[in-house]
């Protein structure tokens, strides 16, 4: 008689299979839903992280025993045809082929009928403003929809023209209206802070800057146009009267968005690297934290501090201009690009923080690139499309 448990283990591997066997549909289906959402995002996406993604919808599926290891993402990529590439968002044909009609129709006549100072491009990103380097690989893959990590996140809109000679105010939201830090203290000029209980951008918000901006133009007696991608808050307005927003054909995020070249991940890491530098000089306090308020002023830093070659160098990577000079090629996207010091001083900081494995600076500067920012496609949209059930949402309180 066959009993459960046998030493040769042959009754656990078997239910293991079929179990896995029964969970993977739920998985499978919700997985290539986000994948799909994250190429079309441009947001870097590996095995490891497949993996985790695949945990986090297996408990929302309420499949708490399923072992997401590295033999089943083999067979899952197998299964779907994926290659490395192809989970790493690099290409497809179909967003190509979207790419080119926006390059060889829509942008031509943006170009056609807007000067160069006056074409604007329009991202936004999360940011983990707190994260100290010890804690990054506890928050590496979070896309943060929700629990423990949300209330240490902010979005952040940029928006800069493609001469790199306007950046736009920040549009930073958070989740408390009236931040305790932010009393009596005054925010960088021009940017703008509102809040919500997720911290996210949404359709009110997104509304409220681009009139703010429709009125600062008009006052110059100016018509800019501002391109954007289709992101769920990205909303066409009436009445704009010196604002003309045009939005990026689906799933060209990746070529065809100047932000998303290298722009914010510029920005991110003079954010992180000038963090370290302060947590260093804040060494013999033992711990180091920064706040909201000192967060946003080091954002806002970092914002004005990207260089005018990188932002030019960004439009013209994503064909907005004509191709920069020999002397320049090499520069897109150059200030986002670790350097052996960004590595020795992310070490340093690692060490007397008592971290021993080795990490790259990198992971540490895009450590939030997943992170959602808006209520469209979460972990929870994409698990109920794919097999609608009730779900507990968390709420947090910052």
């Amino acid at each position: 008689m066959e009993r459960e448990g046998e030493a040769d283990g042959s009754c656990c591997c078997s239910n293991k299979r079929v179990f896995e066997a029964r969970l993977s549909p739920d998985v499978e289906e919700a997985l290539i839903a986000w994948l799909k959402q994250a190429r079309s995002k441009n947001l870097p996406v590996n095995g490891p992280l497949l993996v985790e993604k695949a945990k986090s919808y297996a408990i929302r599926r309420k499949h708490n025993d399923f072992v997401c290891s590295n033999g089943w993402l083999a067979r899952f990529m197998a299964r779907h045809g994926l290659s490395t590439k192809q989970i790493c968002g690099e290409g497809a044909a179909a967003e190509m082929h979207g790419a080119d009609e926006w390059v060889n129709g829509t942008l031509q006549q943006i170009l056609a009928d807007y000067a160069p100072d006056d074409i604007f491009n329009m991202d936004e990103s999360a940011l983990f403003f707190k994260l100290l380097p010890s804690r990054t690989l506890a928050f590496k893959g979070e896309t943060c929809t929700g629990g423990k990590h949300a209330k240490e996140r902010i979005s952040v809109a940029f928006a800069v023209n493609m001469t790199g000679s306007e950046k736009l105010p920040l549009l930073v939201i958070g989740r408390s209206e009236k931040p305790r830090c932010f009393k009596g203290a005054r925010l960088p000029t021009g940017l703008i802070y509102r809040h919500n209980s997720k911290a996210w951008m949404i359709a009110k918000q997104f509304e409220e800057y681009v009139r703010l901006l429709d009125r600062r133009f008009a006052v110059k007696r100016r018509n800019i146009v501002l391109v954007l991608d289709n992101a769920s808050p990205y909303v066409q307005l009436d009445n704009l009267v010196a604002v003309k927003l045009v939005f990026l054909a689906p799933n060209t995020t990746a070529v065809a968005q100047p932000l998303a070249q290298g722009i914010i991940r510029a920005v991110k890491h003079l954010y992180r690297q000038n963090l370290l530098r302060r947590i260093l000089l804040a060494m013999e306090n033992k711990t180091y934290c920064i706040d909201l308020l000192g967060a946003i002023h080091l954002l806002a830093y970092s914002w004005e501090h990207v260089p005018v070659s990188t932002v030019q160098n960004c439009f013209s990577h994503s064909k907005f201009s004509v191709a920069p000079a020999d002397n320049q090629k090499s520069d897109v996207g150059a200030i986002s690009t670790e350097s052996d010091d960004d590595n020795a001083l992310f070490a340093e900081v690692l060490v007397r923080q008592g971290v021993c494995k080795a990490v790259p600076f990198s992971t540490f500067r895009d450590v939030d690139s997943a992170v959602e920012t808006c209520p469209g496609r979460t972990d929870s949209d994409t698990v109920a499309a794919v097999a609608p059930a009730s779900s507990s949402s968390t709420s947090d309180a910052e």
